[in-house]
């Protein structure tokens, strides 16, 4: 199936029962996604993933996952 905006890919299970919308872009990601969910923000829980999961791609767009102490730091804040 299409994507949103020409982003992404939509995938839907055999049974109907459920959805995927994967992005694998990191522009698409920094560009769109993003800023969609800083101006829409998550609640609960959900909002504490986003801002490490943001922090995890503003990492990665700057290329800092590559060093070791950015290899380090990526996994603290993901455990």
């Amino acid at each position: 199936m299409g994507g949103v905006r020409g982003i992404g890919h939509i995938y839907i299970s055999n049974s109907r029962q459920s959805a995927r919308f994967d992005v694998r872009k990191l522009e698409d990601i920094i560009n769109i996604i993003i800023p969609h969910f800083v101006k829409y923000p998550l609640q609960g829980c959900k909002k504490s993933d986003f801002q490490l999961w943001s922090q995890c791609v503003e990492i990665i767009a700057n290329k800092e996952h590559i060093s070791i102490e950015g290899m380090l730091r990526t996994k603290k804040l993901l455990v």
